[in-house]
């Protein structure tokens, strides 16, 4: 237990730091304010409004380098890096989905929720059974069967715009809106 909390510790100061605040010019006509958090050769990672989202290098037209700003401390953003049968790519691109559809960051929270909400005696136990990285481990398979790997590509594409974003922020309201308007019809229907 104690080199766990060890490791966490030295996970956390390697990955404090400084970013700079960043003008990102988007192929799409979009303009934002973000910080760089990482970039490869694939992706960048920036924090817009304090979240990190994940582009594809050629979704960006340019970076340009405002002063540097002193960024929060920042969890570090786990990787999975393989898992058996699904290419490096593929696994890539279902990772940043997960990330753009909101579906790491309800994970994190219903474990948050969870925690939070367990007896304190039971606090450590249900943190050390719920681990999203382990979820995601699951999870992500099921995208591999249904989904080729452009099809992910270009869901990440269409989760990554603004309608994409306004899709995911309306859902639940749309759902709900869409079941009352059906029960409704059948309900007038089995009147007549």
């Amino acid at each position: 237990m104690r080199k766990i909390i060890f490791v966490l510790m030295a996970v956390l100061m390697i990955s404090k730091g400084f970013a700079f605040a960043e003008t990102v010019h988007l192929k799409d006509g979009t303009t934002v304010e973000a910080k760089v958090l990482q970039k490869d050769s694939y992706y960048t990672i920036l924090e817009i409004n304090g979240r990190p989202m994940r582009y594809f290098n050629d979704q960006i037209v340019d970076i340009k380098e405002d002063a540097p700003a002193a960024a929060a401390p920042q969890a570090p953003i786990v990787k999975i890096t393989s898992l058996s049968g699904i290419s490096p790519t593929k696994l890539e691109l279902i990772t940043r989905f997960l990330q753009v559809n909101g579906t790491r960051a309800s994970i994190d929270k219903r474990i948050e929720e969870a925690i939070a909400n367990a007896p304190e005696n039971e606090k450590a136990r249900v943190k050390s059974v719920f681990v999203a990285e382990e979820m995601l481990n699951r999870i992500i398979p099921v995208y591999d069967q249904y989904y080729t790997e452009d099809e992910i590509r270009q869901l990440v594409e269409f989760y990554s715009s603004p309608t994409g974003q306004k899709s995911i922020e309306i859902n639940t309201a749309l759902v709900r809106d869409v079941v009352r308007a059906t029960l409704s019809y059948f309900q007038e229907k089995l009147k007549q």
